[in-house]
Formats: structure tokens, C-alpha cells, sequence
């Protein structure tokens, strides 16, 4: 499972965010092929934490699923890396829980509003 949320508010629960892992990741691929380490670093800064042998199992479900492919390419330094980039697939269904998202922040406002009542 995802070990994560060091940085996270105590209050929070954890299985509420590892239910939007996907989501996270998704999200932070979709202009640019990246490699895992730029996808941790990312998910570190927005306080999402979690380590290599977390991220490469959900990338490996992500591939699988379509998600996401991988190519080959080498870095500035001359090494050689993994990156992972959307594909039509995967953009289809970030646009789905992007939409997911949207709903379910709306049902939260509306619950914060005051009770309707009838005058």
C-alpha cells in the first residue's frame, strides 16, 4: 500500500487519499513525459509522500491499464531513464476524475450552506 502523508495534516485520513493516488498521478503527468523521479518530487511538494517502491507499482497498474505508457530516453547528464507520459487513455479518464473532483467539491459546498427553509 501507499506508505504517504508525513507532511499532511494529523487529522486527515489516510485512506481517503490513497483512494486518489490515481488521480494525483495522473494529474501530475499530463503535458509532459516524465520520469518517476520528477512524479515523486511532485507529489512531494503538494505534501503527498511516498517513496520509489510505492510509485513504480501504481505506474506499472497505470501502464497496464492504458493510462500511461513509458519510453526510453536519456537524461542531461547522459543517463539513460524511464519516462511515463498519458496517453488518449489515460486523458480520458483524468478528465473523468477531474470531473469526479469537480461534483464531489460541490456536494461539499452545498452541504456547508445553511438548510433551506420554506418562508
Amino acid at each position: 500500500m501507499i506508505e504517504l502523508l508525513t507532511h499532511l495534516p494529523q487529522n486527515m485520513n489516510t485512506k481517503n487519499i490513497k483512494g486518489l493516488f490515481e488521480f494525483f498521478v495522473l494529474t501530475t503527468i499530463p503535458t509532459e513525459p516524465m520520469f518517476a523521479k520528477e512524479i515523486l518530487e511532485r507529489l512531494n511538494f503538494a505534501g503527498i509522500v511516498t517513496n520509489q517502491g510505492t510509485i513504480y507499482p501504481l505506474l506499472n497498474r497505470l501502464k497496464q491499464a492504458k493510462f500511461i505508457e513509458s519510453a526510453i530516453g536519456e537524461t542531461q547528464s547522459g543517463g539513460i531513464r524511464k519516462y511515463y507520459y498519458l496517453c488518449p487513455k489515460g486523458r480520458k479518464r483524468l478528465e473523468e476524475l477531474n470531473t469526479e473532483w469537480k461534483n464531489l467539491n460541490s456536494m461539499v459546498h452545498k452541504l456547508r450552506r445553511p438548510p433551506y427553509k420554506d418562508r
